[in-house]
């Protein structure tokens, strides 16, 4: 009689296939009602044995395409986060160097201040003369009181309405740009003031940030 060429790892896969039936009749016998467990055929990646177990074998789980998708999001959030607040931490350093304490931060807030009151005041000789023309321009109108004013009194009554309207928006936009200005140096401030507290700390970051 011939003898057939040993097969490797043949008695293994038997074996194996052996194991694998005992298990689904275990389970079969259990009843239609049971529940088998699930037998995972696990193989050796370096000896290519073949075992079997209950338990997942190792390698088997592969993230799905929402999970690495799920996990390259995440891994963007981080990063986005991290460099924000490197940026954040780079703006209060320049802040700290701009301003190391509180008068250098109110001598900035003055200087920025002073165009603006600067505008103000020379614009006051002008109010002073739209004023003085409207007292007159009222002085000449008592004369006609009760009766249309002449055309040329009411021309120069359009014309000082004109001009003290353009004045009145001129004033506005100056006090925008003082509120805009004080309101920006106060919040800036209420940071400053937390920066100067923890700047004073020996742990504080005083050097180049990354």
């Amino acid at each position: 009689m011939s003898k057939r060429a040993r097969t490797p790892g043949g008695s293994a896969a038997v074996c194996a296939a052996a194991r694998l039936c005992a298990a689904l009749v275990i389970g079969l016998a259990a009843g239609p009602g049971a529940t088998a467990a699930k037998i995972h055929q696990c193989v050796d990646p370096k000896t290519r044995a073949v075992t079997l177990s209950q338990l997942e074998c190792p390698g088997d789980h592969l993230p799905s395409p929402a999970e690495l998708a799920a996990s390259a999001a995440a891994e963007r959030t981080r990063s986005t986060e991290a460099d924000a607040d490197a940026t954040r931490r780079r703006a209060d350093q320049q802040l700290l160097v701009r301003f190391p304490d509180r008068a250098a931060h109110r001598n900035a807030e003055r200087e920025e201040l002073e165009p603006v009151a600067r505008h103000v005041r020379s614009t006051i000789p002008r109010l002073d003369e739209l004023l003085a023309k409207r007292k007159r321009l009222e002085e000449e109108a008592e004369f006609h009181r009760g009766k249309p004013l002449p055309a040329p009194l009411q021309r120069q009554f359009d014309a000082s309405d004109g001009s003290l309207a353009g004045l009145a928006e001129t004033f506005r936009a100056d006090e925008a740009s003082v509120r805009e200005i004080v309101a920006r140096y106060e919040a800036e401030r209420v940071h400053l003031e937390r920066l100067w507290a923890d700047n004073a700390h020996p742990d504080f970051p005083r050097k180049g940030l990354p």
